[in-house]
Order: C-alpha cells, then structure tokens, then sequence
C-alpha cells in the first residue's frame, strides 16, 4: 500500500482518479482514510491509498502533464463563469 500527498484543492475524487486510476476508488480511498465521501482536504495532508483499478491512468498522471479539473484552482473572477460577453469577448 503506497501513500499520497495531499496537493492544495484536491478532492477525494481528484486522488482516486489520479492515483488509483478511476472514479471507482473513491469509496475506498475515504473509508481506508477514515473520511467521508465529501471531505474537505488540506494541502500536505497524507492518504494511504487503495490498489489502483487501472494502472495504465494511474501511469498518465505520473507523467505530470494531466491532473482532474477539480484539482486545479482558478483564482476568483477568473473562468468562463466570470466572463462578461461584449466585454471579455465578443459574440459575431
């Protein structure tokens, strides 16, 4: 059983599919930790981790290239949900 550090903004969901290989993870992954399924995590936390069910996506994210949206932080007023049409782009 291997362990994973906690990066700033990951969910239980990000881990399971960047270190276990799939979403199917998530159960495990929480109770092996003692967390439920929507806990908040803290950066520099450590998790043992569940088998991965697919090592051929647990070797995808080891490349560093990927990681699960969730994992990533857009600051405030950043992302499409912010952006104002006619004004941060325009609609032709």
């Amino acid at each position: 059983m291997s362990n994973v550090i906690v990066k700033p903004g990951q969910t239980l969901a990000d881990i399971s599919i960047q270190s276990c290989g799939g979403i199917g993870a998530w159960p495990e992954l929480a109770s092996l930790n003692g967390l439920g399924m929507t806990a908040d995590l803290i950066g520099g936390q450590v998790l043992k981790l569940p088998n991965p069910v697919d090592k051929r996506t647990v070797a995808v994210f080891k490349t560093g290239e990927y990681f699960p949206a969730a994992g990533q932080i857009i600051p405030y007023g950043d992302g499409i949900g912010w952006w104002i049409i006619q004004n941060d782009f325009i609609v032709q």
